[in-house]
């Protein structure tokens, strides 16, 4: 019988694995904020809607999360999905690259090449969790002791994708020396 990895629960039955992690069904399909805050992180949800300069009339809705890590990274990067734009940006500026093929075609670090920044996306549970991000969709920062992730979309996304995201991403991040 294994131990939920973010409550500590001696029951994982009826919750899932993700980024390697195992989770009881209370962190899986309950409340997420409830069990971060009991762990003593600060964490807050923000939503809020924009209207693009185009002129078709979309609204964008969007998500924000952002959590209090327990140490100052000393680090500002963004890692979002690469695409026409972030193609374009690397004809200008250098890139990090952490020598896995698939983590370096699918993700595209905006940061300075500071040491502690490339040994931090060097982890694999730190890729794990930035892929796990990704699925949801949303696009992650790493600014000093803060970790923030939005997710836009068309219609208002829903939360708890993003939550358990969060949790995985402050969970390892803490577990970083």
């Amino acid at each position: 019988m294994s131990t939920c990895g973010m409550c500590g629960d001696p029951s994982t039955a009826g919750g899932a694995r993700l980024c390697e992690l195992d989770l009881c069904q209370n962190c899986y399909h309950g409340d997420p904020h409830q069990r971060l805050v009991s762990r003593g992180f600060s964490i807050s949800a923000e939503r809020f809607t924009t209207r693009p300069n185009d002129d078709n009339g979309t609204l964008q809705h969007h998500l924000v999360m952002t959590g209090l890590l327990g140490r100052n990274f000393g680090v500002k990067a963004t890692f979002r999905r690469e695409g026409l734009g972030t193609r374009i940006t690397k004809l200008f500026r250098k890139e990090i690259q952490v020598g896995d093929p698939f983590f370096d075609q699918l993700v595209y670090i905006d940061g300075k090449s500071e040491p502690q920044l490339a040994r931090l996306v060097e982890s694999p549970e730190i890729q794990s969790v930035i892929l796990e991000f990704f699925s949801v969709p949303a696009t992650v920062t790493l600014d000093g002791p803060f970790l923030r992730a939005e997710q836009i979309e068309e219609s208002a996304p829903p939360e708890l994708p993003l939550w358990r995201a969060m949790a995985i991403g402050l969970h390892y991040f803490e577990r970083q020396v």
